[in-house]
This record gives structure tokens, sequence and C-alpha cells, in this order.
């Protein structure tokens, strides 16, 4: 299976539904450490969310989710960089750009922690429609290489 091969999900909608930031099965890239790492992602980001109503709880979840999404970007870019993935580049100009865009929004919490309403949107935007398009086309190029469970340690996941 290449790269070209995966069928990419849609961007969830928020319409009227309430998000369901919970794993399920249609995430996984087929890597086990990636997935890993994207269910404790869906949860930092669910915990955002349930934090909407309590501005210093709030902040403490950005920072937690901000933090862990950082390792967890530079573990993907090790994974990247080692195994050649010829979408490298790319991949992580969309890493840089969606933490440009949390380090913005971080900033504008922590002007008014009440001012949430991009909140929702981009926990969906960037948690899943990246993992679910991106980190999908990385994992099935890794999947390939039985040496990639080597290469991170615990400390990444």
């Amino acid at each position: 299976m290449s790269a070209d091969d995966i069928v990419e999900c849609p961007l969830i909608s928020l319409g009227t539904m309430a998000t369901d930031l919970r794993w399920k099965d249609e995430y996984s890239v087929n890597n086990e450490l990636m997935d890993r790492q994207h269910r404790r992602l869906l949860d930092l980001a669910a915990k955002v969310l349930d934090a909407r109503g309590d501005p210093e709880r709030l902040l403490r979840q950005v920072d937690a989710l901000y933090d862990h999404t950082l390792e967890h970007f530079r573990a993907e870019e090790r994974l990247m960089r080692e195994f050649s993935f010829p979408g490298y580049v790319n991949h992580r100009a969309t890493h840089d750009r969606i933490m440009d865009e949390f380090h913005t929004l971080n900033a504008q919490l922590r002007l008014d922690p009440r001012a949430t309403s991009r909140v929702e949107y981009f926990m969906v935007k960037w948690v899943l429609d990246h993992i679910t398009s991106d980190d999908r086309r990385l994992g099935a190029f890794l999947g390939g290489n039985q040496k990639v469970g080597l290469t991170l340690s615990p400390e990444d996941c």
C-alpha cells in the first residue's frame, strides 16, 4: 500500500452536533506508536473543550495540549527524516502552520479566556483533519518498514 492508496476522511462537521473527540478505529494510521500519540492528543483536546467554562482550567489544558503537540510533531518529524519520507517538507510545513495557529489561539485565550469560539473549530480542524489526512499518508508510508517501532523512545508516546 502506498500513500496514494489512502482514502481521506472528510473533516467532521461541527454543525449542530457536539464534537466527539473520543478515539475511533477509523482514525488509525496503522502505526501503533503514532496511534498511541494520537489517542493522547484526542484526550487532551477533549479536556480543552471540557474546560471551556473554567478559564483557569482551560489555560492549563491548552498548555498541556500545546506541549504534547509539540513533542508529537518532533517525534513524527524524526521518523520522517529517518525513513526519508517523500512528503516531509509539506508535512513539516503543515506542522508549522498548525503550531502558528495554535500559538495565536493560545495568545487570544490568555487575553480573554472566555473567547472560546475558535477552540472547538481548531481542535477538530487540526486534530482530526490532520490525523485522518496527512498522518494517514505518513502511516501508510511507514507501514512497510518493520524498524519503525524501534525508532521512538517511550517518552515519545
